[in-house]
Order: structure tokens, then sequence, then C-alpha cells
């Protein structure tokens, strides 16, 4: 398969690979061509290019050519660049065949692929990562005062994707969760293949130089949790650090590491001061993807709440697979019911509810036998090992795709034949 890829990724040295795009990225290892379109701030014409752990060839488009300090000449411009990407795009899909496109949530993307699918007869293929009204329902929360203007974006962009879901020869939802609620609302009822995430094996394994992050924020107990991901106001982190308060008042030599960034953060270093806990809490910042690995391996612990908004509990955190991936026993919330089949399934942690009590009591029962947390640890890897690693779902992919393909030759086919038997 030759797959062209449209992704709404911004150029960088070490761009951040999700696993949803790294599975498509694994399909190079089973002998197909990956494509990806990305764009590119730094870029002044299109460039095919080379990015440190990406198998699949790069291309980057020119986002725009200029810099303007007006908002709407900055839109403008915006808008500008993307009809100068379609047109570099169809030139290199003239030099260039492919067999279908892919492409992830962005809707320029989707128009993109949607007339470019049209234009070569090539299966069109839509990957959603969130639920369709996820955008404004965090925004909300995230803002606390709505705007008009955003709820009008995101209006338009809802009845976009709502036509791309409508129009797509396949979907690729996050989670079967997700495919169960897009059934309901009646878009591309039974063409889906939910794709939940997965984890590199090779990258999230190990323990080499854990230590370094020990050292740096002087822990030396063997009861380190981390929390890896946003520290977003939607995330409502402060019922973990209150519930983590409590755990302090029974065991004085647990520490709490967050990884990360987000508009909460201000607020939550703030309670974190005002329950007199610093000490024992720690806020890294945001670090290199490549990083990540390490502050895992440094942990005993894994933490993967999500709170239990609707649009969430459709959700596969991709936390939970790499803290799994590296033997970390886990705490999750029952609330997400992706967390807890795979807490159930692997036997690699505790599922609580999302409240301070439940996670204060989930967070002792870890560290209360250490035995048993180690035990927890193996389980949840063996469990990533067997049926969540990116060969094993890029290669249930591949059959889906193989399958699309061939439905889509075998109507070609008939569709000719058809039209050859009303000419004679």
């Amino acid at each position: 398969m030759k797959i062209a890829f449209f992704l709404p990724l911004k150029f960088s040295r070490q761009i951040r690979i999700v696993p949803q795009v790294g599975i498509i990225d694994h399909l190079i290892c089973f002998g197909h061509e990956v494509t990806w379109f990305i764009i590119s701030e730094e870029h002044k014409k299109p460039s095919e290019i080379i990015i440190e752990n990406i198998r699949s060839k790069v291309v980057a488009t020119p986002l725009n050519g200029f810099v303007y300090k007006h908002s709407l000449l900055k839109y403008m411009a915006q808008v500008f660049a993307i009809f100068k990407r379609l047109i570099f795009i169809k030139q290199y899909f003239k030099k260039n065949q492919f067999d279908l496109i892919i492409f992830r949530s962005h809707v320029i993307d989707g128009l993109l692929g949607y007339i470019l699918a049209k234009q070569y007869r090539i299966p069109f293929v839509f990957v959603l990562r969130n639920p369709l009204e996820q955008e404004w329902e965090s925004y909300k929360i995230d803002c606390k005062r709505p705007i008009i203007f955003y709820y009008v974006i995101a209006k338009v962009k809802r009845i976009i994707v709502e036509w791309l879901l409508k129009h797509s020869n396949l979907i690729i939802p996050i989670s079967k969760y997700l495919e169960e609620r897009l059934l309901k609302q009646d878009v591309g009822t039974g063409r889906f293949f939910s794709l939940p995430e997965a984890v590199d094996v090779h990258r999230f394994s190990g323990q080499k130089n854990m230590q370094l992050v020990r050292e740096n924020f002087c822990i030396s107990s063997n009861e380190l949790f981390i929390y890896v991901g946003s520290l977003g106001k939607s995330r409502h982190l402060d019922v973990l650090i209150k519930a983590f308060a409590i755990l302090l008042q029974k065991n004085s030599k647990a520490k709490l590491l967050f990884v990360g960034e987000g508009n909460d953060k201000e607020n939550l270093v703030a309670l974190v001061k005002k329950l007199g806990i610093n000490k024992s809490i720690f806020f890294m910042g945001q670090i290199s993807h490549n990083d990540v690995p390490l502050c895992i391996a440094a942990s005993d612990f894994g933490i993967c709440t999500v709170p239990p908004y609707d649009f969430y509990k459709l959700s596969s955190p991709i936390k939970l697979f790499e803290y799994m991936a590296m033997g970390k026993p886990v705490l999750v919330n029952f609330e997400i019911p992706e967390q807890k089949d795979v807490v159930e399934q692997s036997g690699g942690g505790v599922a609580v509810p999302f409240n301070i009590v439940g996670l204060s009591s989930g967070m002792e029962k870890l560290i209360e036998n250490n035995d048993r947390a180690k035990a927890m640890g193996l389980s949840g890897r063996n469990w990533i090992l067997k049926n969540r690693t990116f060969e094993i779902m890029a290669k249930k992919l591949e059959e889906r795709l193989t399958l699309l393909l061939y439905h889509e030759w075998t109507q070609k086919n008939d569709c000719e034949k058809r039209k050859r038997i009303i000419c004679t």
C-alpha cells in the first residue's frame, strides 16, 4: 500500500508522535509506503524532510510566507496558505501514486483529503481522536466564560466533521466506546474500525539513568507517584492533590511528580503551598517526549486520573499504556471504560472512583504492599506485550485497510463492467 497521511502537525526537529500516528507509521515495517504531509513555519517552499525517529517520508508545506500582527491579516494569510498547500499536494499527487488517503481530525486536512480522494478515486480514511462535542465542551470548562466567536467556530467545525464522517470510506475512532457513540449519532454506520492507543515498547522499557530524576528532586524513597500529561483546568488535578494530602497523613515518605504544562498549573502550585505539602509534590514542567520514559522509569507508580466528563469517557488515555509498558502499577478511575477494562483484564493496577477519598485509598493500596505492587507492574507489562504494542495494532490496521482496498477495487470493477454492458 502507498498511503498519503495528512497530519495537522507543525514541523519541529522532534515531533511528538502519539500512538495512533505511531501505529500508522509502523506500517512501513510490513513493506508499505507512508508519506506524511505536515505544515511548517520554517520552510518557505514545500520540502521533503527527515525527522528523528520517523520511518515515513515527510513532506513539509509552508504555513504562510508572512507574519502579520493584525489577527485578520494573519487569518487571511493562513487561508491563502491553505490554497497553496492544496495546489502543491495536488502537484505531488500527479508525480506520486497513492492507494488511499488518511487524515487525522483536522477539518482543513479533511477537506483537502476529500478533494484529492474524489479526484483520484481512492479511499478516504478519517482517524477520529475526540468526540464531536469535545472541543466546545472542554473550552467551556477551561475558560469559564464562553465567547460567541469560539462557539461559532466550534459549531462550524462540528458541521464539517459530521459531513466528512458521512463521506469517509472508513472511520477509525480512538476507542470502541467512541465508535458506539458515533453509531448512536448516525454517522458513518457500518464503516468503523476502532484503533485504541498502544505503545512503542522499544522506547518505553528499561531503567537507564532513572536515578538522575530522583537526584534532581532529592527523592530517596521508593514511593514516588508520577502523573504525565496536561495540567489543564478540565483535568481537575486539584482532586488528586487533595487526595495525596490525605495519603501523606498516613505515609509522609510518599512523593508525587507532575510532568507537563497547562492553564491550571499556577492554581495547582498555589494549592500545594496552601496545603503545606510543597516538599512532597514536584512540578517538572514540559519535557521532551524522548525524556518521558526516563521520568516514568524513575517512578514507582503511575497515575492516570481522568475526570468523568461525558466526552472523556470515550477516550483511550496514552499515559496509562506508557506506565504499564514500563512495568509500573497504575492508579486509574473506573468511570473511564477503557481504563477500567484494561486494569481488570491485565491486573496491572487499581481502579477507584474519581473523588478525593477514592483516589487517596487507591494510592494507599498501591504502597501498602510492595510485593503485590511489583506483581501488578509485571502483569501490566505482560498484558501490553500481548495486546497493545505498535506492531500488534499496526497488523490489525493493515488487515482492515487491505480489506477496504479490496472492497473498493471490486466495486470499481463491477462499475466498469456495468458501464461496458450498458455501452454494448
